[in-house]
């Protein structure tokens, strides 16, 4: 089986127990999934099966929307539920504070992911050090926060039920932790519910228990290879240049049919109505960036 089946992760699991829990299910020789989750989140997971793991990159790359409970007062050494106490400080601020602080996280911001992370730092996972109570310097990156909604706030609890649409890469951890810094008595995260991962949403999503009760719905449910990824400009080649794209060689723009593409622009080659390769238009010639179909 090969293509994209989108599930609604259940909470305490991983992202790799689910891919592999979904390959058995469907009968499909290796899985991937693209966007890791926590064990503590739940929602769209794409899960890759076939030779739709080679599509990862450029589906993990895509903008993602969650729903996150935030618990202000109460700092962890994960910046979240499933962390160690770290610290624990009064809470006096006001829905009013709440929401001037969230509008300082719109936009570019710097972030430091958490310790708890897969993140490499010196070809080693930064989980890794942290186990082994190790210290190493978590480099910052750059991220974009597009959107970042209050959508209740319990001034009793001091709890906070945020939406956040946001680019590759932000860690909801950290912007939880960081949103508590900023009014001054710390946070962690409770619950996270990814909704979105660039255009799928938690709508099109099967669920685990689903899939376990009714195998069938698994082949109902997947995506081809060439849909999930039709964001990229189609090019079909004609039958002459079949034999260089089977053998990943460039082909002459002459061999595609309609308007070439962009320099540059990753784009789908088909022929004969089959999607074999992602490749890009660089000069004259169609270059293979990746062969997705396999060639016996």
């Amino acid at each position: 089986m090969d293509g994209v089946i989108l599930v609604d992760k259940p909470a305490g699991m991983t992202s790799f127990s689910l891919a592999s829990k979904v390959r058995r299910l469907t009968g499909a020789k290796k899985s991937g999934h693209a966007g890791t989750l926590d064990p503590l989140a739940t929602g769209v997971m794409a899960i890759l099966l076939g030779s739709a793991t080679k599509l990862s990159e450029y589906l993990s790359s895509e903008d993602k929307r969650y729903t996150a409970t935030v618990k202000f007062g109460i700092s962890t050494d994960s910046m979240d539920s499933d962390g160690e106490i770290v610290s624990q400080r009064e809470c006096n601020f006001t829905k009013e504070d709440l929401l001037i602080a969230i509008e300082k996280f719109k936009g570019d911001i710097t972030q430091i992911p958490p310790k708890y992370s897969a993140i490499k730092v010196n070809g080693r996972k930064l989980y890794s050090y942290a186990r082994n109570g190790e210290e190493v310097e978590i480099p910052s990156r750059e991220v974009h926060i597009f959107r970042f909604d209050l959508v209740s706030f319990d001034a009793e609890k001091y709890e906070a039920v945020v939406d956040v649409l946001c680019s590759k890469g932000t860690y909801i951890r950290s912007l939880a932790n960081d949103l508590g810094e900023e009014l001054g008595c710390g946070a962690h995260l409770t619950a996270l519910r990814r909704t979105q991962s660039g255009d799928f949403s938690i709508e099109n999503c099967v669920t685990l228990a689903e899939l376990e009760s009714d195998r069938d719905k698994a082949a109902e449910k997947v995506i081809s290879c060439e849909d999930v990824i039709s964001f990229m400009k189609r090019i079909d080649i004609k039958n002459e240049g079949l034999k260089s794209l089977r053998n990943g060689n460039p082909i002459d723009l002459s061999l595609a049919e309609g308007e070439p593409s962009a320099e540059e622009e990753l784009v789908r080659l088909f022929c004969e109505d089959e999607f074999y390769a992602v490749g890009k238009r660089t000069e004259n010639v169609y270059k293979i960036v990746k062969m997705i179909k396999a060639v016996s």
